[in-house]
């Protein structure tokens, strides 16, 4: 059960990863990365709201 839930986690991340960069498209020069900031965002939301 938990690598099916790894393996399903792996393949959220890289679709929503591919999502951000082409929604946000960061630029270059800042140190921030947006597109991750987001994503983190969502699941710390996530974790949030389950407990």
């Amino acid at each position: 059960m938990i690598p099916f839930g790894l393996l399903v986690g792996c393949l959220m991340m890289d679709f929503l990863k591919e999502i951000s960069m082409e929604v946000f498209q960061a630029p270059k020069k800042t140190g921030l990365n947006l597109p991750f900031l987001g994503i983190s965002c969502c699941f710390i939301l996530m974790k949030v709201m389950s407990t």
